[in-house]
């Protein structure tokens, strides 16, 4: 049976990586930021992107690394876009099998990592936060680790947990300080010396993480969300939180499928409660054990959502995290059912997952349509510019939130130069603008308010313009002329002060 599992997980796991790779431009809100700062990280020293003359690489300010690091190296194989897409759908695919592997250290089944593959696309994913996605396997991972030195202890089970939660905390810091709380827990039982062998050496998290707290810009924001900042952070009301679970689980698509899903997915977690209790009480009495009180994490997780803060300065969302981490986290420590109610949950569960694969492909493809000219659109314009985005049409008929809110910044992931909006002013982000060569700063949220921009007044850095929608006030504005339009897209270039600009391409 456990192999059987355990093909399934891997199987399963590599079919649900295939929504990515059925589309050009995945329809994730910050997918193009991602691209732009891997190709600077990339192609930094390349004259033809001109990254040199706009930034200045900064890795220490961020712990965002993973990621981009491990995207840079693969892109001297693969190229910058299917680089990310690889680590993207590793994250994917590791999901249910660490889940599945932790599960086991515990005694408990397997097939509890299936439960997570119709959660692969939450609203995390879709919203661009890959850190935090690939944080997920390695924060279960490194609890499988620690829950295995448990059981058979040997003293580099306990270092290899150490440096999975170190590589956790490079690629995101809540998994890696709710993986960091289980190990420690796992490791305290009544001997001192086993529970020291086991805990001290998670002590090397600590070192690269509390210098990062205290020192770091980014540590100070996460300081100021959890000390209650003066100036923030924002909360959600309880009512708000709750009305909003489906969507920061899997209801992040038009249409209902995914809401017929995501009740589809609580009908078999709440069945295997229900049939896992009763055959853990048929088999003994309920007993307090300290694997027991690893419940406290998803409970933990549970508290988080509805009462930590929503939101400060420049991290958001910092509550919805727990959402996913908690539902997830109550898989592996889920009772293990008997065998037949296992193999009718696992064959279901198995079947969700076949379902939401194919009802994600299928819009990924629907989205690539919507996406129309855009590369088109960014040929028009040549490397090294300084490029600004306006995007009304940022929604799509496709998926919620904004897919096409950052898509300025797939032409510095192409082409180079620099555009706005970007991540580049923002702490999390591995390079900064060089204080003599950076555009004007913008207030905040400047990307969502395309119609408050006023070209003559505020574009006066920018040589050339990607819009999607509008063109509002830009389109009476003496300074840009429009050279490109497939619509909804255009590309405007300032105007000569001599002269005129070739004719604008016809519309197509």
């Amino acid at each position: 049976m456990k192999h059987v599992e355990r093909l399934a997980l891997i199987g399963l796991g590599l079919l649900a990586t295939l929504p990515l790779w059925v589309t050009e431009h995945p329809p994730i809100q910050d997918w193009p930021q991602h691209l732009a700062a891997i190709r600077v990280l990339h192609s930094y020293d390349d004259p033809a992107f001109g990254f040199a003359q706009f930034f200045v690489l900064d890795v220490g300010r961020t712990q965002y690394l993973t990621v981009y690091f491990a995207a840079h190296v693969l892109a001297y194989v693969m190229g910058v876009t299917l680089a990310l897409k690889l680590i993207a759908s590793l994250a994917i695919f590791a999901l249910p099998l660490s889940i599945g592997s932790f599960a086991r250290a515990l005694g408990r089944c397997p097939s509890a990592g299936l439960l997570a593959l119709p959660l692969a696309y939450s609203a995390h994913l879709i919203l661009g936060f890959v850190n935090f996605v690939l944080a997920l396997p390695l924060m279960f991972f490194a609890l499988s680790m620690a829950a295995t030195n448990r059981r058979s202890p040997r003293p580099y089970f306990a270092w290899l947990t150490s440096a999975v939660l170190v590589v956790c905390f490079y690629t995101h810091v809540v998994p890696f300080a709710l993986g960091g709380i289980g190990a420690v827990a796992l490791g305290i039982d009544r001997s001192l010396r086993g529970t020291l062998g086991r805990v001290l050496p998670l002590a090397l998290g600590a070192l690269v993480a509390v210098p990062w707290l205290v020192f770091s810009p980014a540590g100070s924001t996460l300081r100021g969300a959890l000390g209650g900042a003066a100036r923030g952070p924002t909360y959600l009301s309880f009512e708000q939180n709750l009305e909003q679970i489906p969507l920061w689980l899997t209801d992040v698509w038009r249409g209902d499928w995914d809401r017929r899903l995501l009740l589809g997915w609580a009908a078999l977690v709440v069945i295997w409660l229900v049939a896992g209790g009763v055959e853990l009480l048929r088999q003994r009495p309920f007993a307090f054990t300290p694997l027991t009180a690893l419940a406290f994490l998803p409970i933990g997780c549970g508290l988080a959502y509805f009462f930590a803060p929503h939101g400060h300065a420049w991290i958001w969302p910092i509550n919805t995290r727990f959402l996913l981490l908690g539902v997830l986290l109550l898989l592996p420590l889920a009772p293990s059912p008997a065998f037949w109610p296992r193999l009718v949950l696992g064959l279901a569960s198995a079947t969700l997952a076949l379902l939401g694969v194919g009802y994600v492909t299928r819009a990924c493809l629907d989205f690539e349509r919507e996406v129309g000219a855009l590369d088109d659109a960014i040929e028009r314009i040549p490397p090294a510019q300084r490029v600004a985005g306006l995007i009304w049409a940022r929604g799509s008929e496709v998926v919620e939130f904004s897919p096409f809110l950052r898509s300025v910044a797939y032409y510095q992931a192409e082409r180079g130069g620099a555009v706005m909006f970007t991540f580049a002013d923002f702490p999390q982000s591995p390079f900064r603008f060089r204080d003599e060569q950076r555009p004007p700063r913008v207030r905040p949220r400047w990307e969502w308010m395309p119609e408050r921009v006023v070209p003559d007044r505020d574009l006066g850095w920018y040589d050339w313009l990607l819009t999607r929608g509008g063109p509002g006030a830009l389109g009476r504005s003496p300074s840009f002329d429009l050279v490109f339009e497939a619509l909804p897209w255009r590309v405007w270039q300032r105007r000569a002060a001599v002269g005129s600009l070739a004719p604008a391409l016809p519309a197509r």
